[in-house]
């Protein structure tokens, strides 16, 4: 992955924790709070959604690949 897609990538983290009033930054924290989850899950599915793989969303999101795969797929009521 290239330094514009990384930075396109942190883009839809930001936007996504944006929406839940959330920084970038709490959505790398290992807290299972519905909030963080919600916008956890919302960004990674986004990030599917635009194209990038599980194992480029994990190595910036800083989780593993099918940590990433159960969130893009599931999102939190």
């Amino acid at each position: 992955m290239n330094r514009k897609q990384r930075e396109y990538l942190r883009d839809v983290f930001r936007a996504a924790a944006g929406r839940h009033g959330l920084t970038e930054a709490d959505l790398y924290i290992r807290d299972q709070s519905k909030p963080l989850v919600a916008a956890r899950h919302e960004a990674w599915a986004e990030a599917r959604r635009s194209g990038f793989t599980l194992k480029e969303i994990a190595s910036i999101a800083g989780w593993d690949h099918t940590s990433v795969m159960h969130g893009a797929r599931r999102p939190v009521q």
